[in-house]
């Protein structure tokens, strides 16, 4: 498994992860040789499987009751929410992940920013999410 698909826990943890890198389809480096078909991605994890990544997701009811026309940064989530806790971290393994185990309850979200610094500035991205969120696939979902 290639460092690019490991958490940076398990980075720390286990110093050749990037050991196949020159089996990448794009290079690490500034030199970019012509693309290689990638490195399938094995079954099990090496070593004993017990590697997990830590990834801090909102509650889906903050977003659906947040007021405003687009959520702020992750940072002022985290220094201005103090009392209601927005954040709901989370641990995810490799078993976790092939297994499918959150894919009902957890939404992932990436789009492209708007503008250069700002995200969303007319919250359409936001007013997207909450559309899904109160759909009937969307119902189940704890967080985003």
């Amino acid at each position: 498994m290639t460092g690019l698909l490991r958490c940076l826990k398990c980075l720390a943890t286990d110093p050749k992860p990037l050991e196949n890198a020159s089996k990448l389809p794009y290079s690490l480096s500034a030199a970019s040789p012509e693309p290689e078909e990638p490195a399938a991605m094995p079954a099990q994890p090496e070593g004993n499987g017990t590697c997990s990544c830590t990834f801090f997701m909102l509650s889906a009811d903050f977003v659906l009751q947040f007021p405003g026309k687009s959520l702020p940064f992750f940072q002022e989530i985290r220094d201005d929410y103090t009392t209601d806790e927005p954040l709901v971290e989370v641990a995810l393994d490799y078993a976790d992940v092939v297994k499918g185990t959150h894919i009902e309850t957890t939404l992932a979200v990436s789009h492209r920013w708007m503008q250069q610094d700002d995200p969303d500035p007319d919250g359409e991205q936001l007013k997207a999410i909450k559309g899904f969120l109160n759909s009937s696939p969307g119902k189940k979902i704890e967080r985003v």
